[in-house]
């Protein structure tokens, strides 16, 4: 019986350590099971949260254009590469520089003003888990619009010299092509600034006097042969050139004129002063800085000569009498205290006029003769005091 017994103790022990070791088994396969259910949903829900971050790798907005697109988890690449399309459809090159970054790079040139819309459909992180359907977008050139022209549509008295300058809106992106229309056709030189926002179309050579000019502005693109856009329509009308009078007949016209081949830059802003050139044998009036007429004068001949220098009005008078030449000096500004002036052609009593025919050349005894006319329009034009400037 103890024998017996003895067996029976020896049993239960044994089935208890077989009931605590299945049971630690079971124990740690539940928490390895509940620990891998963990890790599964952990996985799902981490890879169902994709994030992806669009992220421009330059300042391209056509052909060499690259975007990355950068996910939080390792994808499958070839569920990327497949779902991945780009509306407009435009060629493209794609490489992965990591497990999370795609980098795509643009074949060809972009449409001009269009959004690209970037879609990601079907994608699957490394664990098989599709991620939610993104789109992103770039934009396209935009093409410019004219917010400026000078000369401005309609001008008149445009300088022979002036450049032709169109801003725009924007900068130009060079895949547009600008075309300048000018008639008649004329030699100029194009230039942008350097934000590409201004246009310099510069004229190689003086434009012609008092001429019309037609100008268009076209624009193009270079990737696009059906895109074509008209800009600008205008025109301007080149200046007549100044002309320098000699003298007036009686019915106001000049008698004889001359084109100004060069202009005189004014020396005083403000207010009225004379302007008396002796290598040009002319005179100008300028009020404010802005030349008002000019004239053909005949000053002092050599010996004699016109003082040069900053002088102004000392007297004036309408007809004095010349006691030392015996003549008199119509519509007499003078200027200097050694009797020198400015009048019209000297008058001998009998009334015939002296050295009409003399004006353009410096013949005079030292004053400022003008011809018949212009002579009282500079008389009534200054003020006791108004500045006359004599320059070589």
């Amino acid at each position: 019986m103890d024998l017996l017994g003895k067996k029976i103790r020896e049993a239960k022990r044994k089935y208890k350590k077989a009931i605590v070791f299945q049971g630690a088994i079971f124990y740690f396969l539940l928490i390895g099971l509940i620990m891998a259910l963990f890790s599964v949903w952990f996985i799902y829900f981490k890879d169902k949260q994709t994030t992806i971050q669009y992220v421009e790798k330059n300042n391209h907005l056509s052909r060499g254009k690259v975007f990355s697109l950068v996910f939080s988890n390792t994808m499958l690449k070839e569920t990327v590469d497949a779902g991945l399309i780009i509306e407009p459809e435009i060629k493209v090159k794609k490489r992965w520089r990591n497990k999370n970054e795609l980098e795509v790079e643009l074949l060809e040139r972009t449409r001009p003003d269009m959004t690209y819309k970037v879609n990601l459909k079907g994608a699957k992180t490394a664990w098989f888990i599709p991620i939610k359907n993104k789109q992103f977008s770039f934009n396209s050139p935009q093409s410019p619009e004219i917010k400026n022209v000078e000369p401005q549509d309609g001008a008149n008295e445009v300088d022979y010299n002036a450049k032709i300058i169109f801003d725009f809106d924007r900068p130009v992106h060079p895949d547009f092509f600008l075309e300048v229309m000018i008639d008649p056709l004329t030699g100029f030189d194009y230039s942008f600034n350097s934000e590409r926002t201004q246009l310099e179309v510069i004229p190689q050579e003086p434009m012609p006097k008092a001429t019309k000019y037609e100008l268009s502005l076209k624009m193009t693109h270079k990737g696009q042969k059906e895109f074509a856009k008209e800009l600008y329509r205008g025109g301007f009308v080149t200046k007549i050139p100044p002309q320098i009078v000699y003298a007036y007949r009686s019915d106001g016209t000049p008698t004889k004129t001359e084109e100004k081949m060069e202009r005189i830059t004014p020396v005083i802003k403000e207010g009225r002063y004379v302007h008396i050139d002796l290598s040009s044998q002319s005179l100008t009036t300028f009020q404010d800085g802005v030349e008002k007429a000019t004239y053909k004068v005949s000053t002092g001949k050599r010996g004699m000569d016109t003082p040069i220098g900053t002088h102004k009005v000392l007297l004036k008078a309408k007809r004095p009498w010349s006691n030392k030449y015996k003549l008199f000096m119509p519509w007499f500004i003078g200027f200097t205290n050694q009797s020198h002036g400015i009048h019209e052609l000297p008058e001998w009593p009998g009334g015939i006029k002296e050295g009409a025919n003399h004006l353009g050349i410096p013949v005079s005894h030292g004053c400022v003769r003008l011809g018949v006319g212009p002579a009282k329009e500079v008389y009534d034009f200054v003020d006791i005091g108004t500045p006359i400037v004599i320059s070589r």
